[in-house]
């Protein structure tokens, strides 16, 4: 076992697959990575893994088949709403609450504001739950999010508690697939062993292993979210809602536009069309 960043993960398949041999038999890598890493592993074959995938969740599966079954989930993750009970009683259920939350409890409501995935992680569920792909920048879900973040925004600040769903938007609710996905290098040295390791991980008794020694929430539809009490509840029931993040070679740029366009509109308090309509342009500039 090997423990590395992601990126060094990418990196160091990616040069086995140009020299042509390798030392990597099994990888893990984040959902977000996993298009551009894709032409580095090789896929599965579906009939091999009849077991594990029909016991997996068809959404985090289709995460990881990209010109095949290149990755299995081996651990989810998704958003929820963590709120401060004794404050509120109830959480927020729909965007005019939470604007009400908001005006009510000045400085009491938080984003993970930095320039980095989790940022992404929180404006992409606002944007897919207004309608939008998630993919165009301008698209009218997204323009219906970021001018709900332009309204938000004079009353934001962290405090975290207690969790629950996140607020119905426009469109209904929806949350980030985020986690670990499994894939064997294209020149592993030793695939068949590999290959068992993944049959042995993806298992239901080492599903829920881990899920109870270390709450982790399982790709698998037949081990449950571990019993975590109130913290847990709100991640619990938005299993249903998650959804992938666009996998595009070109991800990772996509990504920091949905990071800098929040700023913008929170913290610089631009207009939020201009905002978006700008960066949709210098993306297809740059495609």
């Amino acid at each position: 076992v090997v423990p590395q960043q992601y990126a060094d993960i990418r990196r160091a398949i990616a040069a086995e697959a140009v020299a042509g041999t390798g030392t990597l038999d099994l990888v893990e890598l984040d959902v977000y990575a996993l298009a551009s890493a894709a032409p580095h592993v090789c896929p599965f074959e579906p009939a091999g893994m009849e077991p594990e995938l029909d016991a997996l969740l068809p959404d985090a599966v289709r995460a990881g088949t990209i010109d095949g079954l290149r990755f299995l989930p081996h651990r989810l993750g998704w958003q929820a709403v963590v709120y401060d009970h004794a404050a509120l009683g109830e959480p927020p259920e729909d965007w005019a609450e939470l604007l009400a939350v908001a005006r009510a409890h000045p400085g009491k409501i938080a984003f993970k504001g930095a320039l980095y995935e989790g940022l992404t992680c929180d404006v992409l569920p606002f944007v897919w739950a207004a309608g939008g792909s998630g993919e165009v920048l301008d698209d009218a879900g997204a323009l219906a999010a970021f001018r709900f973040f332009a309204e938000l925004a004079p009353y934001l600040h962290p405090e975290p508690v207690r969790s629950a769903p996140l607020p119905r938007g426009p469109r209904g609710r929806a949350t980030v697939l985020g986690g670990g996905y499994l894939g064997i290098p294209c020149n592993a040295p030793h695939r068949a062993a590999a290959l068992r390791l993944v049959h042995h991980l993806l298992a239901r008794d080492v599903q829920a292993e881990l899920a109870r020694r270390l709450g982790w929430f399982s790709p698998r539809r037949d081990v449950a979210v571990v019993d975590g009490g109130e913290a847990l509840a709100g991640f619990a029931a938005m299993r249903s809602e998650v959804r992938p993040r666009p996998a595009r070679a070109d991800y990772p740029a996509l990504s920091r536009r949905w990071q800098e366009a929040f700023r913008a509109v929170v913290f610089e308090h631009r207009d939020p069309d201009a905002v978006l309509h700008a960066a949709a342009s210098e993306a297809a500039r740059n495609r």
